[in-house]
């Protein structure tokens, strides 16, 4: 578990940094992996790209499902923002 971890947190900054560098393509890409492996951090970043349609295609269900993904770790943001839809 350890490991899967430790490589969702470097998938998660390795999004971060495409995404920084405008290589958005290969930064959802990278968020998604982190998100499926458990990145609270990239379920959140995921919810809030969907919403706004943030080089992604706004999409409700992904919303939802990112936000409630982070929101069950105990991502507070992920939580508050849940309360809100």
């Amino acid at each position: 578990m350890q490991a899967q971890s430790q490589n969702a947190l470097a998938l998660y900054e390795q999004g971060m940094k495409y995404y920084g560098a405008g290589n958005y393509d290969e930064a959802v890409s990278c968020f998604h992996e982190a998100a499926e492996l458990g990145n609270a951090e990239a379920q959140y970043r995921l919810g809030k790209m969907y919403t706004v349609g943030d080089k992604v295609k706004q999409d409700w269900k992904e919303v939802a499902k990112w936000y409630r993904r982070a929101a069950e770790q105990g991502h507070i943001e992920a939580q508050e923002t849940m309360a809100h839809i």
